[in-house]
C-alpha cells in the first residue's frame, strides 16, 4: 500500500478496512490488533473500518446480534463511522494481515508496559477517544455496576483465571493464586480513601474468597463464570462453547463491561493482562497502578499458523501471512520494521 501524507485524522480518506485473523485470540487480544490498524490509519488519513463479519472471531455469533454480523459492531460503532458495505464501495483499501506490534503484544510486566506510562500510553488513550465509541446499552450496564461517583473511593481488582494458570501459549504470563490478589487487596483497602472493591474474575472460588474478606463492600457483576476445577481441566476452548443463549457475545459483552468498570476506580490491582491494560487506557484520569507479579512465563510449544485456516484468502496470501506471523513474536514487543506501514514512535 502507498501511503498518504500523514493527517493522523482518519475520519475521513479512504476506506481502511482492518480484521483480526480468525479465530483471534481473546476479546481484549483482539481489541488492541484493531488498535495497531486504527493508529495505521490514522498515521496515513485514511478511515478505519473492523471486519469481523468476513473474518470471525470467538465471539462471533452464528445469527446476527442487535441486527449485526459483524462482531466489533455488538460493542462498538465503526471507528471511521461508516459501514463495512459503504467503505467497499468507495474502493477500500485492506489489511494485509501483518501485526504492526504497536499496541499488539502480550503484557509480561504492566508496571514497565509503555502503553501504559508515556507517549505510546498517551497516544493509546487519544485513538480510544477518536475512534472508539461503546455502545449505549454496554455503557448503561456500567453505569449500573460502577456508577462515577462510586468509582471515586473504589479499588478495582482483575484477577486472570485458571486459562492461563494452565500453560498453553507461549510467552504469557503465568498468574499466582487468587490468595496473593486478595492479600494485596486487604492491604491497599486499609486506605481511608478506599470503601468498596469491584472485582473482574471469571472464577467462582475467587469471587468467594474476595466475599468472605470484603462482605458488602464487594461488587462484582452477574458475568459467566465456573470453577477453577472445570478450567483447568477442560482447558480454554470450551470456555467458548458453554450452552446459554448468545453465549459468545455475552462472553464478550461481560469483559468489556469489567474493563470500563475497572477503568472508573480510583486505583487497580492487576498482573498482567490484557483486560488491566484496556482498562488502563480507557481511564479518563489513569488509577493508582498496584500490580502483582507473575509466577513464570509459559514456554508451551508455539503454534503459529492455526488462526489462519479459516482467512478467505489465496494461497499466495496466506502463505505471505504465516511468514509474516512467524517472524513477530507474542510475548514481548515485537521489532517494527521502518517503511510505509511501520509506525513512527
Amino acid at each position: 500500500m502507498d501511503p498518504v501524507p500523514s493527517t493522523d485524522d482518519g475520519r475521513g480518506g479512504r476506506p481502511f478496512v482492518v480484521w483480526c485473523p480468525p479465530p483471534g485470540w481473546g476479546f481484549f487480544a483482539n481489541f488492541f490488533w484493531v488498535l495497531d490498524s486504527v493508529s495505521l490509519a490514522a498515521r496515513n488519513g485514511w478511515r478505519p473500518v473492523v471486519d469481523m463479519q468476513r473474518h470471525k472471531t470467538r465471539f462471533n455469533e452464528r445469527r446476527p446480534v442487535l441486527g449485526t454480523t459483524n462482531a466489533w459492531e455488538y460493542y462498538f460503532d465503526q471507528p471511521g463511522g461508516i459501514t463495512l458495505a459503504e467503505a467497499e464501495m468507495r474502493d477500500a483499501r485492506h489489511h494485509d494481515g501483518r501485526p504492526l506490534g504497536e499496541f499488539f503484544w502480550t503484557p509480561t510486566d504492566l508496571a514497565d508496559d509503555p502503553r501504559v506510562h508515556g507517549d505510546l500510553a498517551a497516544r493509546g488513550r487519544m485513538l480510544l477517544e477518536r475512534y472508539v465509541r461503546v455502545r449505549p446499552d454496554v455503557a448503561a450496564s456500567v453505569d449500573a455496576v460502577l456508577p462515577t461517583a462510586d468509582a471515586a473511593r473504589t479499588l478495582g481488582v482483575h484477577v486472570r483465571g485458571t486459562d492461563m494458570r494452565r500453560p498453553h501459549a507461549p510467552g504469557h504470563p503465568i498468574p499466582p493464586p487468587s490468595v496473593a490478589y486478595l492479600d494485596a487487596a486487604l492491604r491497599i483497602a486499609t486506605d481511608r480513601t478506599i470503601d468498596r472493591v469491584f472485582l473482574a474474575c471469571d472464577e467462582t472460588e475467587t469471587v468467594d474468597l474476595f466475599r468472605d474478606a470484603f462482605g458488602s463492600a464487594l461488587v462484582v457483576t452477574d458475568a459467566y463464570r465456573v470453577s477453577t476445577a472445570t478450567r483447568t481441566t477442560r482447558g480454554y476452548g470450551w470456555w467458548f462453547g458453554a450452552r446459554r443463549p448468545l453465549h459468545r457475545y455475552r462472553l464478550g459483552r461481560e469483559v468489556l463491561v469489567d474493563a470500563l468498570a475497572l477503568s472508573r476506580c480510583t486505583a487497580l490491582l492487576c498482573g498482567a493482562s490484557n483486560v488491566a491494560l484496556a482498562a488502563n487506557l480507557f481511564a479518563s484520569r489513569p488509577p493508582a497502578l498496584h500490580t502483582v507479579p507473575a509466577t513464570a512465563l509459559s514456554e508451551a510449544p508455539r503454534q503459529r499458523g492455526r488462526h489462519l485456516r479459516r482467512i478467505p484468502m489465496s494461497a499466495v496470501v496466506v502463505a505471505r501471512a504465516r511468514r509474516r506471523l512467524g517472524t513477530h513474536q507474542r510475548g514481548a514487543p515485537p521489532h517494527v520494521e521502518r517503511g510505509p506501514h511501520a509506525p513512527d514512535h
